[in-house]
């Protein structure tokens, strides 16, 4: 069922209404939903509920709560304080085609998510914001066909997961996006006191003032991944380097293609540290410092 709500009051009757009936509606948000935060609300059905937050919706997004089973789609404007999606303990749940952006690569969040389970970031289109996607303790994650550009700091920062793929996407940071750090990242993760497991990425476009694609070993522990994968990629590096993977046992490094970003002068480089086995390091092209760099074929 179809159903368009124009004030937070229908639209919490409307949503309870689908969860208890089990219908999986679509419900889509017209006009002022600013201050419409359901932290207390528990947005968990038997069929997928989709919420749409349509052009004409002013929506802060979803802080606190739990949701499961759920969809999101349309346009999204956080706050300064407070990111456009912050929950824990979440499961089943799909951004498909959803625009988040504060207008101001100095401001705001995208996604803060602890917990999380089987979520799935389908054609998402973040700009314009200073952080992006963090996410803590999360399992089988994908995240493809995204569009990260205009960022203040990390576009993607992940802590201690299992089953993660980042794919078919460009992250893309010009030097002229405001910043409090020096040296933003294109996708970085940090590792957990236990191993993480299976991390892909592949096919994707990263340019990054900072370095690209960067699994750390914060906490020193002996093997930090199990079963990476970086494959196909394109990334342009800006003053720390393009790829670099810490302590991991049974790591694909294939097929990629690095360059320096042009503003800066810092090679480009494949790097694998510390105590890394079952290492698969070849086919990748390290373009030297002039060479003309690729334009994304997205956005």
């Amino acid at each position: 069922m179809l159903i368009a709500v124009n004030n937070p009051i229908d639209a919490k009757k409307a949503i309870t209404s689908s969860l208890r009936s089990g219908r999986g509606d679509t419900i889509t948000l017209h006009g002022n939903f600013r201050d419409w935060r359901p932290y207390d609300f528990d947005f968990t059905g038997k069929k997928r509920l989709t919420i749409v937050a349509a052009p004409d919706c002013d929506w802060q997004g979803f802080f606190g709560g739990r949701f499961a089973n759920v969809a999101f789609s349309g346009k999204i404007k956080p706050s300064t304080a407070m990111p456009a999606f912050r929950a824990d303990s979440i499961s089943d749940v799909v951004f498909d085609h959803l625009e988040i952006t504060a207008n101001d690569p100095a401001k705001g969040q995208a996604m803060a998510l602890s917990n999380a389970a089987r979520l799935d970031f389908d054609t998402m289109h973040v700009h314009d914001i200073h952080q992006g996607i963090c996410g803590l303790n999360a399992t089988d994650w994908r995240i493809h066909n995204h569009l990260i550009e205009r960022m203040g700091n990390d576009a993607i920062q992940i802590f201690a997961f299992k089953n993660l793929t980042i794919e078919d996407g460009v992250t893309r940071y010009p030097m002229h996006a405001v910043t409090d750090q020096d040296h933003p990242d294109g996708a970085q993760t940090r590792s957990a006191a236990s191993p993480c497991l299976n991390y892909i990425f592949r096919r994707n476009y990263v340019q990054s003032r900072g370095q690209g694609i960067y699994l750390g070993n914060d906490l020193h522990i002996p093997v930090a991944y199990r079963h990476v994968s970086i494959t196909d990629n394109i990334v342009i590096a800006g003053t720390r380097g393009a790829i670099h993977v810490w302590d991991a046992d049974d790591v694909t490094v294939t097929g990629n293609h690095v360059y320096t970003n042009p503003e800066h002068d810092y090679p480009a480089d494949i790097v694998l540290r510390g105590a890394c086995s079952n290492v698969r390091n070849s086919g990748n092209t390290v373009h030297p410092v002039g060479t003309a760099i690729p334009l994304s074929t997205l956005g």
